[in-house]
């Protein structure tokens, strides 16, 4: 998507010199700043072609009732943020529920990025397929820090210079590339993406992912069929960054274990995309493009890069094992991956414009 980017700011200062100044980029606001965030995550339709059964009609009852927000805090000219996604889910057929937290924290002066899980889910009822052995519930938690040299990254000053630089060619960039302004929002579409950002002040408001067989179509259409489709991403209001605290991983464990989880990588799958999408925005990527998208990369190449000093990990059984015993690790698993089912949709939406259809903007 970077070439298309670089092409659009190119285009916008040679062939739209002359434009209104319908929108306002406010860059304190895009580099100090809380929001929270929605996807929407739709039924499956019969996408994965599940047999007729309780397992078929558990599975869409989770991914009916999946349900993920997110919130975002970022210093970007002081290089560091946290990134918070909560997610769950639940079979009321089968009884049970799965809720999970995880969280990305990334300081680069610091000079560590660290993500920790939560996971925790509840059994109301007995059922053959899911709860055989009528358990009450399981709760789970893991940390990975890692540490690297902060000379990797340019200091504060600098990209507070840097950002200074560009926040003129931001406001003109936002007001040359073309767009319309509805209901306070300034909606833009390059082929295969479409957002809309808040004309008052530049930030983001949500963005919609455009089905190949509709990315010739015209700003005006995205627009009116914008009003009546939910976006792929949706944002509150920026408001001020709130502080956070340093990450310290109590105690250590398996790195390997940590990064086995497969909802360990489909939640840092869908951190990468919602910092990558926020990059990608063309009018205010002079500004955005210093925040740090790779930082879940990072976590994952843990131990295996030389950026990596040191690490540390920690994997915390809240209840302790021997009140579940075997069936019961296998469980909290299970509600673990039924929880990561629904990042599998998120980050397949959020990726490609390919399967499921319904991550699509249906432009008709």
């Amino acid at each position: 998507m970077a070439h298309r980017v670089v092409a659009l700011i190119l285009m916008s200062l040679l062939v739209w010199p002359s434009v209104a100044n319908d929108v306002t980029v406010d860059v304190n606001k895009l580099t100090h700043f809380t929001t929270t965030f929605t996807t929407d995550i739709p039924q499956l339709e019969g996408d994965l072609h599940l047999p007729p059964g309780p397992i078929a009609r558990d599975f869409q009852e989770e991914t009916a009732n999946m349900h993920l927000q997110g919130k975002l805090i970022a210093d970007v000219t002081g290089g560091k943020f946290k990134l918070k996604i909560e997610a769950s889910t639940a079979a009321p057929s089968a009884g049970w529920a799965g809720h999970g937290t995880y969280v990305l924290t990334f300081d680069a002066s610091a000079g560590y990025a660290a993500f920790e899980e939560f996971g925790s889910g509840s059994y109301s009822k007995p059922d053959p397929y899911f709860n055989p052995y009528h358990l009450t519930g399981a709760d789970g938690s893991g940390c990975l820090k890692v540490n690297f040299d902060n000379s990797m990254f340019p200091p504060s000053a600098q990209v507070r210079t840097m950002i200074q630089h560009s926040a003129g060619q931001a406001d003109r960039l936002a007001n040359a590339m073309p767009h319309v302004v509805e209901g306070g929002l300034a909606y833009y579409k390059d082929p295969d993406v479409g957002f809309a950002l808040r004309a008052n002040d530049g930030t983001p408001a949500a963005l919609w992912i455009i089905p190949p067989h509709w990315r010739t179509a015209t700003l005006s259409t995205f627009v009116e069929q914008a009003q009546h489709h939910p976006p792929i991403l949706s944002f509150t209001p920026f408001t001020a960054v709130e502080a956070f605290a340093d990450v310290t991983c109590p105690s250590s464990a398996s790195t390997v274990e940590m990064l086995a989880k497969p909802s360990t990588q489909q939640a840092l799958l869908v951190a990468e995309q919602v910092l990558s999408r926020l990059q990608d925005l063309a009018p205010i990527q002079s500004v955005t493009s210093h925040i740090v998208a790779h930082a879940p990369q990072m976590i994952r190449n843990a131990g295996n890069t030389p950026m990596c000093q040191a690490s540390e990990e920690v994997a915390l059984a809240d209840t302790p094992a021997d009140q579940f015993g075997f069936v019961g690790i296998v469980a909290l698993g299970m509600l673990s991956a039924i929880v990561g089912a629904g990042f599998v949709l998120i980050a397949a939406r959020l990726v490609s414009g390919k399967k499921p259809e319904t991550g699509y903007m249906q432009l008709a």
